[in-house]
């Protein structure tokens, strides 16, 4: 009997040891962290796409039928490159019919510019010799009249005929000065110049049946199909330059306010993140797209690595907002009640809850408010205030 007691008390005297042990010094492991202040860059990853600085729609200038297709989307063409032809025979048609037009016009002109002045040329230079020669005579003679040694009639004959000959170089004289800068001179020089404004008017509307790239570019997109008629200002392809890589971004809308131009940005390579580039922020869209709820950012790339190909998805880290002398913490640290922000920290080996101020970012929440330095912070987890605890960190 007394053996039964002293077990049953000695029972009880481990039950109230287990008891104090669990109620009094029992300690709960916790995850935990050290909380030490230092300046911090909020970190914003999207997706991006590569694609050019410079993006252009080629349009159709005409009515045409496609004729040939040189290029495929995703090749890169070269500043000047044929990429698409219409049938242009009509076209080609009109410019041979104006160049047989001007050529007319050239060969009337030369004629006149050679043959005719050049008669017309000849011609006043003999009746100006002979106007000189009857001129001389005419002289002569009047001083043999004057003289007595002829009659008037020999001295009017004379007369006579330096008149004739002097009407005869008169003539030859506007005859040239006609074909030099006369009427039928200006009508052909007009008509040339005519010829020429239609000649060249056709030749820009053969242009217009042959499709040209503007500048190093490669095809994204083409929405024309060979034999296809289009009509003025169809969409032909879509092309964007090589020269200068950028990566587009579809920014969520609620990241909006955290970023800015001339925020720099880590690019990587989708699957691969060594290999990367990086570069600024220089636009941010003013408007929000309604269907998807984001804002389109562009940034550049500092280095034009060939592995980030055109079109292809890259991953985007955006440095936004810079923070001085604030603890980061996990979201999973932060308790929330009523709007306000709570941590909880150790103290003599128990856990206390405190509130705290700062800023929410993308991978948790930046405590700004004082806080002793190389705190102890507790994830919070289904731990209670005063609670004890022990922790490795």
């Amino acid at each position: 009997m007394k053996n039964k007691k002293l077990l049953s008390l000695i029972f009880i005297i481990i039950f109230i040891l287990i008891l104090i042990y669990l109620l009094f010094f029992q300690r709960k492991k916790v995850e935990a962290m050290k909380g030490i202040r230092k300046d911090f860059t909020e970190k914003i990853l999207v997706s991006g796409v590569i694609t050019g600085l410079e993006n252009s729609t080629l349009s159709s200038e005409i009515d045409g039928t496609v004729e040939k297709l040189y290029f495929r989307e995703g090749e890169i063409v070269k500043k000047g490159d044929l990429i698409a032809k219409f049938n242009s025979k009509d076209a080609e048609a009109n410019v041979k019919q104006k160049e047989a037009e001007l050529l007319t016009i050239q060969t009337e002109l030369e004629k006149l510019e050679t043959v005719l002045l050049a008669n017309a040329n000849l011609l006043f230079l003999n009746s100006d010799v002979e106007y000189r020669n009857a001129l001389n005579e005419f002289q002569k003679y009047s001083k043999l009249y004057n003289n007595g040694y002829i009659n008037i009639l020999e001295l009017n004959e004379k007369r006579n005929n330096l008149a004739e000959k002097e009407v005869k170089v008169k003539n030859a004289l506007n005859d040239l000065n006609s074909i030099k800068n006369g009427p039928n001179r200006k009508l052909i020089l007009s008509n040339l110049k005519s010829k020429n404004e239609e000649l060249e008017f056709e030749k820009e509307q053969l242009k217009k049946y042959s499709i040209i790239t503007p500048y190093n570019s490669y095809i994204r997109e083409r929405y024309i199909d060979l034999g296809e008629t289009v009509a003025p200002y169809t969409s032909l392809f879509l092309i964007s330059s090589i020269d200068n890589k950028i990566v587009e971004i579809e920014l969520d809308e609620k990241y909006f306010g955290k970023v800015k131009e001339g925020d720099r940005i880590n690019i990587f390579s989708y699957g691969d993140n060594d290999v990367k580039s990086y570069g600024k922020i220089f636009f941010i869209s003013n408007s929000v797209n309604e269907k998807n709820g984001t804002v389109k950012i562009k940034g550049d790339l500092k280095e034009n690595l060939e592995k980030f190909i055109y079109g292809s998805t890259v991953n985007v880290e955006i440095n936004g907002r810079d923070i001085k002398n604030g603890i980061h913490i996990p979201k999973n640290y932060l308790i929330t009640k009523n709007n306000e922000y709570y941590i909880m920290i150790e103290k003599n080996g128990k856990a206390y809850e405190e509130k705290v101020e700062g800023v929410k970012v993308l991978d948790g929440y930046v405590i700004t408010s004082e806080l002793k330095d190389n705190v102890i912070l507790l994830n919070p987890k289904d731990l209670k205030e005063r609670e004890r605890v022990r922790y490795e960190i």
